[in-house]
């Protein structure tokens, strides 16, 4: 009697433990799956930086963009440069002589011993063949055609006319130039009116004053 008592007891205990035991699991068990909940919910929440981050480097990009537009607007599509204003000299054919003229010339109009020689003789009746211009140090240089005016067909008063006009317009618009030469395609300038040595100057600042 007394060991199936004893037994009972033992049986209602091994009972007890195996129940606390299964309840013991079960609240592992839940805990376990709480914690993943937890864990996916606080996932989710996280805010997206890097959409936000890529949100405000466009709209940066297009402020930018619209700056630039904005400034591109506001410039003048062709900026005409200032009109320049020369003194040459050009003939008074009254009186076969040359006299000053301002002319006024396009700001894109390069100022070089050249360009003021072919702008001089253009006002010519009778236009001189000019075979080049060169600049020597602060001489300049000016080749005719041999055959051609002012060397031939032109009477003595038209001739020095025509350099005189070329040589003051050179010296008063061309800080650099103070004495002129003129030659011809075959050397010394030679005409009927006016022989020039090789290097001989035709017109210098100082003489010119």
């Amino acid at each position: 009697m007394k060991k199936g008592i004893v037994i009972t007891i033992f049986l209602c205990i091994i009972v007890v433990c195996v129940y606390l035991l299964m309840r013991s699991l079960d609240m592992d068990n839940s805990d376990v799956t709480d914690n993943s909940k937890s864990k996916e919910v606080v996932v989710t929440a996280e805010p997206d930086n890097n959409s936000d981050n890529d949100n405000d480097s466009d709209d940066d990009n297009n402020n930018n963009n619209n700056t630039k537009t904005d400034d591109n607007t506001d410039k003048p599509d062709n900026i005409e440069e200032k009109e320049k204003e020369l003194n040459l000299y050009t003939i008074d054919y009254d009186n076969m002589e040359c006299i000053p003229n301002s002319v006024v010339v396009p700001g894109t109009f390069v100022v070089n011993a050249e360009n003021i020689v072919n702008k001089v003789i253009e006002d010519f009746l009778e236009t001189p063949v000019v075979i080049k211009v060169e600049e020597e140090g602060d001489g300049i240089i000016v080749y005719f055609d041999n055959e051609k005016a002012p060397v031939v067909n032109v009477s003595a008063d038209m001739e020095t006319a025509m350099l005189d006009s070329i040589a003051y317009s050179l010296i008063d618009n061309l800080s650099s130039c103070k004495v002129v030469y003129y030659r011809t395609n075959e050397g010394n300038y030679h005409s009927q009116n006016i022989s020039l040595e090789y290097d001989e100057p035709y017109l210098s600042y100082e003489l010119s004053e």
